[in-house]
């Protein structure tokens, strides 16, 4: 029953993406529900172009960097944190996304 509610997520979330592809939000979710269906190299792509879409917020950076990372980019979400780290010097960054 669980696997059926996640595949159900995954196509809401995709065919929101359908209709909006710039609603990064969807792409966040989209990344976090591919992760929890055990298919980690489309999380890490939908939290990297959630990210990408969403350049400097740090919302979608800490996602994206806990993508990469768990989809085995471990250098590259080292970079993601220590953007993090440098954007936590002007503006407000919540340790959540670090």
């Amino acid at each position: 029953q669980e696997e059926a509610r996640l595949r159900g997520v995954l196509v809401d979330l995709r065919e929101a993406l359908d209709m909006d592809p710039g609603f990064y939000v969807a792409r966040l979710w989209l990344g976090c529900a591919y992760q929890l269906a055990g298919q980690p190299d489309r999380a890490g792509e939908a939290l990297r172009q959630a990210a990408d879409a969403e350049a400097g917020n740090p919302y979608a950076l800490g996602y994206g960097g806990w993508g990469l990372g768990a989809s085995g980019h471990e250098e590259d979400a080292l970079r993601v944190l220590a953007r993090l780290e440098q954007q936590s010097s002007d503006q407000y960054v919540s340790p959540f996304q670090r």
